[in-house]
C-alpha cells in the first residue's frame, strides 16, 4: 500500500505540478517577450512584468490547480497543524513555478535586446532606439552630476534598511536630445541596529559611493544599456527634475554602463532557472513522501467530476491560504532581491584616484 501511495502522489500531485511549471514558464516568457517588453504590443513596467505579475499568476495557479490535489494528504490533526503544514506545501509548490519564471524573465529581457554600434556615445540620440549600444568613444561631463537619494525598508518584517544613491552624468556634446549615464550605488543594512549606528552606516555609504563615482572610468565600458520602465528609472527621472527643462521630456535617454562583455550580459540567469527548478521541485517531492493518504479523500477525488460536491469551506480556505502565501512570498522575494543586489556590483572601479571632470575613452576595434 505504501508503494501504491507513493505512486499516487507522484502521478496525481508531483507530475501535474512539474507540467504546470514548465507550461507556465514557457507561456509567460513568450507572452512577456511578445506583449509586455519594451518592444512588445503592450509594454509594461519591467518590475511588474518580470517579477510581480509572474508572482501573482503563480500563486493563483497553485491555489486553483495544485492546492485541491493536496487535500488527499492525511496531515496531523492536532491543533491547527494541518493548516500550517498545508500552507508549507503550497508555498513550496508556488516556488516551483515562480522562482524559475523570474529567472527566465531576466534571461528573456537581456537575450532579446538588439545591439547598435555607434562611433561615439554622443550619437546615440540620433541612432535607432535599441536596448544596447556599443560606442567607440564615450565622453561624460562628470563635473555636472545629478543625484537622487532613496532609502527604503525591505523584508517581510522590515528587517532591512536599504540605501540607494542614483547619479546621472550627462554625455558630452549630444546631438539633439541629451543622453545621460546612470550610476547606482546600493547598500543594505540591518534595520534593528541603533539609530547612531544607522547614521554611521549611512555616512560611510555616502563616502564610499562618492569615492566609487570619482574613480569611475568610462574607458572600461564595454556596452551601454538603455534603461526601460522600472523603479530605477523613476528615481533617475526625479534626479532629472532638478534641472530646468529636463522634466518636460517624456522619455529621457538613460544609459546604464556595463564593464563585462556583451556576450556575458545574460549572466547565469539560464542556469539559475534550471537549478532553482530542480531544487524547489526536489524539496516538494521530498515533502510529498512523508504524509500518508486519506483514503476517503482519495476515493472522493477519483469520482467523476459531475459526482463531486462543491466544498465551499475548502474554497474559501484556499483563498485565505493564497493571501498568506502572497504575503510570505513577497517577503521572501524582498530578501532574495536584497541578497542578489548585495552580491553583485555592476561596476568595479579599477582605481581610487580622482579623475578630471571631463573624461573620454577611445576603444580600437579589431576588424
Amino acid at each position: 500500500m505504501r508503494r501504491g501511495a507513493i505512486r499516487y502522489k507522484v502521478v496525481q500531485i508531483f507530475l501535474p505540478l512539474l507540467l504546470l511549471a514548465v507550461a507556465f514558464v514557457a507561456c509567460y516568457s513568450a507572452a512577456n517577450w511578445l506583449l509586455f517588453s519594451d518592444g512588445g504590443l503592450a509594454p509594461l513596467d519591467q518590475d511588474l512584468a518580470n517579477l510581480w505579475l509572474p508572482l501573482a499568476l503563480g500563486l493563483i495557479l497553485v491555489a486553483t490547480l495544485i492546492a485541491p490535489r493536496l487535500r488527499v494528504l492525511d496531515l496531523n490533526q492536532k491543533r491547527n497543524l494541518p493548516t500550517r503544514i498545508l500552507l508549507l506545501y503550497q508555498v513550496v509548490a508556488a516556488a516551483v513555478l515562480i522562482v524559475p519564471a523570474c529567472f527566465a524573465q531576466h534571461y528573456v529581457a537581456t537575450a532579446s535586446g538588439t545591439l547598435t554600434e555607434v562611433t561615439s556615445a554622443s550619437a546615440i540620440p540620433l541612432a535607432p532606439r535599441t536596448q544596447y549600444y556599443a560606442a567607440d568613444s564615450v565622453c561624460i561631463e562628470s563635473g555636472k552630476p545629478l543625484i537622487q537619494q532613496r532609502n527604503e525598508l525591505a523584508g517581510k518584517y522590515n528587517e532591512y534598511l536599504v540605501f540607494n544613491r542614483y547619479v546621472l552624468v550627462p554625455v558630452c556634446a549630444t546631438s539633439g536630445q541629451p543622453a545621460w549615464i546612470g550610476l547606482k550605488y546600493r547598500l543594505s543594512i540591518d534595520n534593528r541596529i541603533t539609530t547612531p549606528e544607522k547614521e554611521a552606516k549611512y555616512r560611510e555609504f555616502l563616502n564610499d559611493s562618492q569615492e566609487k563615482f570619482q574613480a569611475f572610468d568610462p574607458a572600461h565600458i564595454q556596452y551601454l544599456e538603455s534603461l526601460g520602465r522600472n523603479s530605477d528609472r523613476r528615481s533617475y527621472e526625479k534626479a532629472l527634475q532638478q534641472k530646468v527643462g529636463i522634466a518636460k521630456n517624456p522619455s529621457p535617454i538613460i544609459l546604464i554602463p556595463h564593464e563585462e562583455s556583451f556576450e556575458a550580459r545574460n549572466g547565469k540567469a539560464l542556469s539559475h532557472m534550471f537549478w532553482s527548478f530542480g531544487i524547489t521541485a526536489g524539496v516538494f517531492l521530498l515533502l510529498l513522501l512523508f504524509p500518508y493518504l486519506n483514503e476517503e479523500k482519495v476515493a472522493w477525488a477519483q469520482r467523476p467530476r459531475s459526482e463531486r460536491t462543491v466544498d465551499r469551506a475548502s474554497f474559501w480556505s484556499a483563498i485565505d491560504n493564497l493571501a498568506h502565501i502572497g504575503g510570505f512570498a513577497a517577503g521572501i522575494v524582498s530578501g532574495v532581491l536584497i541578497f542578489w543586489f548585495a552580491r553583485e556590483e555592476k561596476l568595479q572601479p579599477s582605481s581610487k584616484r580622482r579623475q578630471p571632470s571631463d573624461r573620454c575613452k577611445a576603444r580600437q576595434r579589431a576588424h
